[in-house]
């Protein structure tokens, strides 16, 4: 799973795992946009994948300076969103301010 998505990240991309088949994906100075279109190529190339990953992803952006603990959590927040649609897409992005 960490090749397929490290396939179609940035450079500047940090991947990790979290622990069982939750992993984070990490860009610095990323937008909304630049987030949401990560996002839907690493969710294409996952459910792309011969075993059927059914992968779902949850997005998030912080302002400067917004807490990682606030960030991990809302993304956390939002797979749980994702994963309780029909059609396992994205879930809610949340945009933190600093």
């Amino acid at each position: 799973m960490a090749a397929r998505m490290a396939s179609v990240l940035h450079l500047e991309a940090i991947a990790g795992r979290l622990g069982g088949d939750e992993f984070v994906i990490l860009v610095p100075g990323a937008d909304v946009e630049d987030t949401m279109c990560l996002a839907k190529s690493v969710l294409n190339e996952l459910n792309g994948a011969p075993e059927q990953l059914g992968a779902s992803i949850g997005a998030a952006v912080s302002g400067s300076g917004a807490d990682t603990a606030d960030l991990l959590r809302d993304a956390d927040t939002a797979i749980y969103v994702a994963e309780r649609t029909a059609s396992r897409v994205l879930g809610r992005l949340t945009s933190l301010s600093a």
